[in-house]
C-alpha cells in the first residue's frame, strides 16, 4: 500500500525537473518486475490531455517519479499502485507548474541551420571548442 507521497522539488517550474517520492509498505517479490509491482502517475494536463508516467524503485520501499513539463498550468490526477496487475491503492495528486522566467529552456537543434543548437527561447548555444 501507499504510505506517503512527498514532493521533493522545491519549485514546480516549466522546463525544470520535478520530482516526487512515494513510500510503499513492504512489497513481496521483485520490485523491478513490473508484472509484480507497478506505480503510475496519471495526470490531467492543462491542454485537456491525459498523460501517464511510470515510477521507478529508488531505494528500499521508496519509489520516485521524475517529470519535466513544458506547459504552465494546473495538473491533477492520481498515483496508482498495481500488484500483480491489480489496482490495489491510489492517491490523489495536484500541483501547479509556473512559467519559467529565468531559464533559457530546453536545448534543441536550430530550426534553420541543423548543424547548430539553440535553446527554446532562441538563444544560440555555442559548444566548447567551437
Amino acid at each position: 500500500m501507499i504510505n506517503s507521497v512527498k514532493r521533493l522539488s522545491q519549485f514546480f517550474i516549466a522546463d525544470c525537473k520535478i520530482e516526487y517520492e512515494v513510500e510503499l509498505s513492504q512489497i513481496k517479490g521483485n520490485c523491478y518486475d513490473e508484472e509484480n509491482v507497478a506505480l503510475e502517475m496519471v495526470l490531467n494536463c492543462p491542454d485537456n490531455s491525459k498523460k501517464t508516467f511510470f515510477g521507478f524503485c529508488y531505494k528500499d520501499n521508496k519509489w520516485r517519479f521524475r517529470l519535466c513539463f513544458f506547459e504552465n498550468g494546473e495538473y491533477d490526477g492520481e498515483i496508482v499502485l498495481y500488484l500483480k496487475g491489480q489496482k490495489v491503492d491510489c492517491r490523489a495528486i495536484n500541483f501547479k507548474v509556473d512559467e519559467n522566467k529565468n531559464r533559457k529552456g530546453v536545448l534543441g537543434v536550430e530550426p534553420v541551420n541543423k548543424k547548430h543548437f539553440c535553446f527554446k527561447n532562441g538563444d544560440v548555444f555555442t559548444a566548447v571548442g567551437e
